[in-house]
């Protein structure tokens, strides 16, 4: 089946308006065609959830934000999220490392007040919310992966449930709340499929003063200049692709003043390049050449970046 723009579109997908402008007026940037990783050799859930179905991206003609069109249907997610990648037992290295997150959001954290709650949505296995919870604050988290969930609270996590944005309201109900101080996304708001809907959501339950943190990728990043379309953070999972203007801009539809975006500075990024292009040159050699992988290969795993990511913080006005 083809859409109105000439895009593939498969049973699983469906096509989107411009999630910051709302508008349907687009053209295409990057098109990749079906099994371009070929499954026999490659593992590929994140990428095209196993299947044979092309990914596409483009970018709005009105107000120039980049996003995937069109994208997985919310019934078929599962594709590209399987439960079998969560360990059963954790150890103390799977909870991964978030003092940078601690240290951009201990400014904000009102330690007199005993009533101050967070909760960090889409959380894995409860890393931030352990670490939030040893530095004296009531903190919960939302993960959508049953799996990781189990194997958090088995490990002795506390306050971790299962959900997505949609479940916010009945978390906060949990703990006799009616708002959150501080809610953190890391590495999440690229994954949202009804963007608009998830964050009508979140500032209903925020108010004036109140704190939002996300990390995600930059669009306006040194990687996704130089690799392009091979840039590392490409795939199905990741439905919208933000720079510094388009996330301000965004936020600013919901109530929200950014007051802070930190990347790495752009002579660290200019470190990683060497590394990238090493990558870049050796993910497409793979390609060309049809490597035959057994075991199978990661498919990002030649991908390039050059660490752009971007941590923002924002206060709903």
């Amino acid at each position: 089946m083809q859409s109105e723009n000439n895009i593939p579109i498969s049973s699983i997908h469906r096509m989107v308006d411009c999630p910051l402008c709302e508008k349907n007026n687009f053209k295409v940037i990057y098109k990749y065609k079906p099994n371009r990783y070929n499954h026999n050799y490659f593992y590929t859930p994140s990428w095209d959830g196993g299947l044979e179905v092309g990914l596409t991206l483009v970018k709005c003609k009105s107000c120039n934000f980049k996003y995937q069109n069109p994208i997985f249907k919310d019934e078929d997610l599962n594709l590209l999220y399987p439960e079998s990648i969560a360990p059963e037992n954790l150890k103390p290295a799977d909870f991964g490392d978030f003092s940078f997150i601690y240290k951009a959001v201990k400014p904000y954290i009102d330690s007199s007040n005993k009533d101050f709650f967070a909760v960090d949505i889409g959380t894995r296995v409860g890393g931030l919310p352990k670490l939030l919870q040893e530095n004296g604050v009531n903190a919960a988290g939302i993960e959508m992966n049953k799996a990781l969930v189990r194997a958090s609270n088995k490990y002795g996590v506390k306050n971790i449930y299962e959900g997505k944005v949609d479940n916010l309201k009945e978390v906060l109900q949990k703990h006799n709340k009616s708002n959150v101080d501080l809610l953190t996304m890391t590495d999440v708001i690229e994954h949202l499929t009804n963007p608009n809907k998830d964050f009508k959501l979140i500032s209903s339950l925020q108010k004036s003063g109140q704190i939002l943190l996300l990390t995600t990728m930059f669009d306006d990043s040194l990687g996704r200049f130089f690799f392009g379309k091979e840039w590392y953070y490409i795939h199905a999972q990741h439905t919208l692709y933000f720079s510094r203007k388009t996330i301000t801009e965004f936020l600013h539809k919901f109530g929200y003043k950014v007051v802070k975006i930190d990347s790495i500075p752009f002579y660290k990024s200019l470190i990683h390049l060497p590394k990238g292009y090493t990558k870049f040159f050796k993910h497409k050699w793979h390609l060309l050449a049809g490597t035959k992988f057994t075991p199978k290969k990661w498919f990002a795993d030649d991908r390039p970046e050059c660490q752009d990511m971007m941590t923002i913080v924002a206060i709903k006005s």
